[in-house]
């Protein structure tokens, strides 16, 4: 899934978005795209995370989600 994030400027942001997501028993992999500011989730197998907590948990970072989109990439 791609989730759109406002507010992604450096190494910094993506690193503390990557270690917070990383914790997550759900979350199999992550990599965040400055450049798009975009953060790519994997969920692992059978796994949900419904849009409400996952724009909880990045807003509560302090960036913005500004949508979600759950393609699988």
């Amino acid at each position: 899934m791609t989730v759109k994030v406002n507010g992604l400027v450096c190494d910094f942001c993506a690193r503390s978005i990557e270690a917070m997501m990383k914790k997550r028993d759900d979350v199999s992999g992550v990599h965040v795209d400055l450049d798009k500011g975009e953060v790519h989730l994997k969920l692992k197998a059978n796994a949900t995370l419904d849009d409400a907590t996952l724009r909880k948990l990045i807003t509560d970072s302090g960036y913005n989600v500004t949508g979600v989109d759950r393609k699988v990439l």
